[in-house]
């Protein structure tokens, strides 16, 4: 039977070890916690580009609203490069509502409920808004 040499010196030691372990930590943690920077404003940058898609979609149908009647009253659109799928929809508003109590019924007609939904990539906001089109003075 043959044994080998307690002194045998090759391999290292514990301690060597738990350095290079420390030291490997060191220089790793910067770079994960870069990471976690950048998937905060990779979400971040999604919620601005759909929150800024319902404003346009509102803004620009506030403007067509306001010079074309026979505007529709809700759509849906996929744009297949973004991803982004927007929905508007507009609704008058029913008399009754206890803030519009002082508004007569001529000033209720013309007052619509406007709200986008926007969706991209699992994140989903909406807005809404109200839309007035004065009315025309007979002159």
């Amino acid at each position: 039977m043959n044994l080998k040499n307690l002194n045998d010196k090759s391999g290292f030691m514990l301690s060597e070890v738990l350095i290079a372990m420390a030291v490997i930590a060191i220089a790793i943690t910067p770079a994960l916690s870069q990471l976690g920077v950048l998937r905060f404003l990779y979400d971040y940058s999604r919620q601005l580009k759909v929150t800024f898609a319902n404003k346009n979609i509102l803004a620009e149908q506030t403007f067509r609203a306001k010079e074309d009647k026979k505007q529709k009253s809700s759509f849906e659109k996929a744009d297949k490069k973004t991803g982004i799928v927007s929905k508007y929809v507009r609704n008058p508003i029913k008399k009754g509502i206890p803030p519009l109590k002082k508004l007569d019924a001529k000033q209720i007609k013309n007052l619509c409920k406007q709200e986008a939904t926007t969706t991209y990539k699992k994140v989903s906001d909406s807005m809404f808004s109200f839309l007035y089109k004065p009315l025309k003075s007979k002159s």
